[in-house]
């Protein structure tokens, strides 16, 4: 294709290439600009025509973003059905290539390649966008040392991409987060996963669990335990081993809140004092934004457990009965128990094996569930039929939620169809809508006649949508007058402490309450501008305080993990 008219780009060289599209340098020449054509592929069920439309709207929501990591889009075209995305050339040099060459970075660097990647995550997020792809092919790093996120595209949030590819390959699912291995979906946290194997390579020059098959590289992820930097490379500031590690947490709700926190956390570890502690993490006492608006949850779960004790059973018949009535209800009893205790014991177990299938991750030990508990249902009216079909439907929207968060097309039921509308507007923390949605679905819903377990996942949301904005009613006064009064302590640097006390009080608290989610905001802005002063004033006070002291001479460590050492690998 080198050397050709690609209708206003005149092809070049060929710049790149994958197993779904290739990459070219090209002149625009009326606009005398260099560009790199990437050339896309797509399942062969959608036609050109089709896939020209969906490439359109993407770049609609593509050409938007403005942020000096991220690779910008110029606009999409077709020539001889080759539909292509047209965007800025970036000159550099692949951070895998990087790797290669290099085995690994010295910790100053990765941290402030890091920063860069987290801020062009948080700018994505804060788009409703993922990159859901982030791999070391991904990223480039230019003559000046900047960073440029590559293969940006309309991932949305637990929702898959009309030509997204349906299997990883194993170098490239090395990167990915075990819920995206197991197609439960992606969220911004599975960035922040993809980003953290990213940090650790960089600093390690190895992945934390090496490509195997697919299957087994994704129950590394979920039962394995990554083994710490530090095991591998003895200058990493301890700081930096703990943010990458909790970064590459099995579980989602263990990694950081947002790459808002990871960005400033890692400007936090750039700055660190002689004891080796973050600046602001000392000044504000251990508050951290790794710390802040934490999904509660898990923790209102262990609070909340209640440990089930057995019924205490009745004491013996009073001696006072005659003998003859005692042995009647005993032999009475014991014909009872040896003709029902058999089938309650299979009752039972069958409810076990279908309770131990619904803590599965997979639908399908959800609906094989689902039949374990319709026996028992049939079997008995007892109390344990009535748990039995509580559970079916717990089973069933557990189920319809699933195929909602991956936007399964073909709902067969219209009311699951009418109420992803409000789940939608729940998720897009449009609590208001969302609110009058569920008040007038569940209003207008005929139990009777439709499906049951829709209107107890609505009346559920609606219930708590309208805690929700109880409490931001009976909160709001009071709140805002917290604000008023952190800006204003603020101002002083003698009460700055006391500022950073409320604003970290009210993200804690209302963190979760989506129509209390300006005022959150504005105390995560406040909280961050208090930190980022501290560590400045932290820095001059050092400078000063080393012109007093001279610094105590250190001979340079010696060996491979000295980090002036000649790096291993290829020469360049």
């Amino acid at each position: 294709m080198e050397n050709t008219q690609v209708g206003p780009f005149l092809v070049i060289k060929k710049v790149g290439s994958h197993r779904r599209h290739n990459v070219y340098h090209a002149r625009q020449v009326k606009q005398q600009r260099d560009v790199a054509l990437k050339f896309l592929s797509w399942p062969k069920e959608i036609s050109v025509s089709q896939a020209l439309a969906k490439i359109n709207h993407e770049s609609k929501v593509l050409k938007r973003l403005s942020h000096p990591n991220i690779c910008k889009l110029y606009g999409v075209g077709a020539v001889d059905e080759k539909v292509f995305l047209a965007m800025e050339l970036v000159e550099g040099e692949a951070l895998y290539a990087i790797l290669r060459r290099l085995g690994r970075l010295a910790p100053d660097v990765v941290i402030e390649y890091g920063i860069q990647l987290a801020e062009a995550l948080e700018h994505l997020h804060k788009e409703e966008l993922l990159h859901s792809s982030l791999n070391t092919e991904k990223v480039m790093v230019t003559p000046e040392w900047q960073i440029k996120l590559l293969g940006v595209r309309v991932n949305r949030p637990h929702r898959r991409r009309w030509d997204a590819v349906t299997r990883a390959m194993p170098e490239t699912a090395a990167y990915m987060p075990p819920e995206q291995l197991l197609g439960e979906g992606c969220t911004g946290k599975s960035d922040l996963y993809s980003l953290g194997v990213l940090l650790y390579e960089m600093t390690t020059g190895k992945l934390p669990f090496e490509p195997k098959t697919i299957g087994q590289l994704t129950r590394d992820k979920q039962t394995n335990k990554v083994r710490p930097v530090t095991d591998h490379v003895m200058n990493c500031p301890a700081a930096l081993n703990k943010l990458i590690m909790k970064m590459v947490q099995p579980n989602p709700k263990h990694r950081p809140y947002s790459a808002k926190a990871v960005a400033l956390t890692l400007k936090q570890v750039r700055d660190v004092d002689q004891s080796k502690q973050a600046v602001a993490v000392e000044m504000t006492k251990g508050f951290s934004p790794l710390n802040a608006g934490k999904d509660k949850t898990e923790a209102r779960k262990l609070l909340g457990q209640k440990i089930a004790g057995q019924k205490k059973t009745k004491g013996p018949l009073s001696q006072s009965l005659p003998f003859l009535v005692a042995g009647l209800v005993l032999v009475i009893f014991v014909i009872s128990l040896i003709t029902f205790w058999p089938f309650s014991a299979k009752r039972v177990d069958l409810m076990t094996q279908a309770n131990s299938l619904m803590e599965s991750s997979k639908p399908q030990d959800w609906q094989d569930a689902r039949k374990l508990y319709q026996r028992v249902m049939d079997s008995s009216d007892e109390m344990l039929a009535e748990e039995a079909q509580q559970k079916y439907y717990l089973s069933r929207r557990k189920s319809m939620l699933y195929r909602l968060d991956r936007a399964v097309s073909g709902l067969e039921k219209s009311e699951v169809r009418e109420f992803s509308r409000g789940y939608l507007l729940q998720k897009q923390r449009q609590p208001e809508e969302a609110l009058a949605f569920f008040q007038h679905f569940v209003d207008n819903y005929d139990r009777e006649n439709r499906l049951v377990y829709v209107y107890d996942e609505a009346k559920q949301r609606l219930d708590q949508l309208l805690i929700d904005q109880q409490q931001c009613i009976s909160k709001l006064p009071e709140i805002q007058k917290r604000l008023a009064e952190a800006d204003a302590l603020a101002g002083e640097m003698q009460t700055r402490a006391a500022a950073r006390e409320i604003w970290g009080s009210i993200i804690d608290l209302y963190g979760e309450n989506d129509f209390l989610q300006l005022q959150v905001q504005r105390a995560e802005a406040g909280l961050s501008t208090f930190m980022l002063q501290k560590s400045e004033a932290n820095a001059s006070e050092s400078l000063s305080t080393e012109e007093i002291i001279p610094p105590i001479e250190v001979s340079p460590p010696t060996g491979e993990n000295d980090a002036t050492a000649e790096p291993k690998g290829e020469p360049g």
